[in-house]
């Protein structure tokens, strides 16, 4: 993404790539800062509605990311939205996975910790991976 963003929209820019690269920054900060109080939520309201925000703050964040034409809208939408709404779907989903797998466990938690996407490097990727978010949830 952020290479993609670089060659293609600010090139012009000489401090875009440090720029770019706190977008990501941001996400992860939020994405683990919030942790606790998204389990604190998940506690108290259940797993379905905070999946349902979780899903819903990621597909606002790429829309609204493809319209981004300034650094700081990367930072709104990717970094903090995004961030976000990852929060709600990693904690709610490292919460659910454990209830369902009895054997084998360790495996499940450990694949469904380590997977990233590689969606968002590919612009028509990113476009299918917001639709198949927002299926997902439904």
């Amino acid at each position: 993404m952020q290479d993609y963003y670089h060659q293609h929209y600010f090139s012009s820019d000489p401090k875009s790539l440090v720029n770019l690269s706190f977008v990501g920054t941001l996400a992860l900060i939020f994405s683990y800062g919030l942790s606790p109080i998204v389990q604190v939520c998940t506690s108290i309201y259940g797993v379905r509605p905070i999946m349902m925000v979780g899903t819903l703050l990621i597909v606002i964040s790429m829309e609204m990311a493809g319209f981004a034409t300034q650094v700081w809208h990367l930072y709104l939408t990717q970094g903090v939205l995004f961030g976000i709404g990852a929060s709600c779907m990693y904690v709610t989903v490292m919460d659910v996975t454990p209830q369902w797998f009895t054997r084998r466990r360790g495996i499940a938690l450990g694949i469904v910790a380590g997977w990233v996407p590689d969606g968002p490097t590919v612009s028509w990727a990113s476009s299918v991976l917001r639709v198949m978010s927002l299926l997902a949830s439904l």
